[in-house]
């Protein structure tokens, strides 16, 4: 490995496309990013678009999140067909800690409008979803790019997937895939946003390198 410089710092934007990548004359196997979003008052489905500190075992609601969050901010997971409701932050600390992995998404329940800054490295190569299983699933994508879930973000769809997006201002904003097409259009997911898919599949493999 040749490094010219110790870091390469990947700018992402969670409201937008990549807003920009240094990288002339750089040369690191690791890429270091980040992700601003907006946590708007209410519920959202929040995903983790990057790898902490890329050794991938901080990748947790505490490691992530540390004491940035409002209090009275609740998190709910889904596991085995329902949320999983015990993790919250009040009084300036958590009450308890939970997986949060690229590919994962949690509810995010939150009493204030929030900016947050995702940091960690920009997970690449060949880059396997294991947490998609036939069923319900409350998922995101393991790289931190905008678009269709399958002209971007590589998602191979069957008939009969069904994807639900979220905003608090409206609610669920369901697609359907049948007979080769996306309807009403493609869901379109930004970076740190998370859906939830009901599918027979269990497989998404996705591919990317900063070029």
């Amino acid at each position: 490995m040749r490094t010219k410089l110790a870091v390469l710092t990947a700018a992402f934007v969670a409201a937008g496309a990549l807003s920009s990548m240094a990288q002339s004359n750089v040369y690191s196997l690791n890429v270091v990013g980040y992700v601003n979003v907006t946590f708007t008052n209410g519920f959202n489905i929040v995903g983790n678009p990057l790898d902490k500190d890329g050794t991938g075992t901080n990748n947790t609601i505490v490691g992530v999140f540390s004491n940035t969050l409002p209090n009275n901010t609740g998190v709910f997971k889904f596991t085995g067909g329902g949320f999983n409701t015990s993790l919250g932050f009040a009084r300036g600390s958590w009450n308890a800690d939970s997986s949060f992995n690229p590919g994962e998404a949690i509810f995010l329940s939150i009493p204030a409008t929030t900016s947050f800054t995702f940091v960690g490295q920009v997970l690449q190569g060949s880059q396997t979803n294991q947490y998609i299983v036939p069923g319900f699933n409350l998922l995101s994508s393991k790289i931190p790019l905008s678009g269709g879930i399958g002209t971007v973000l590589q998602y191979t769809p069957v008939n009969g997937d069904q994807v639900f997006l979220y905003n608090t201002a409206d609610g669920y904003h369901s697609f359907g895939f049948a007979r080769g097409a996306w309807g009403p259009s493609e869901p379109q997911l930004s970076p740190g946003q998370g859906m939830f898919i009901n599918t027979t599949s269990s497989s998404w493999v996705q591919n990317f390198t900063v070029q």
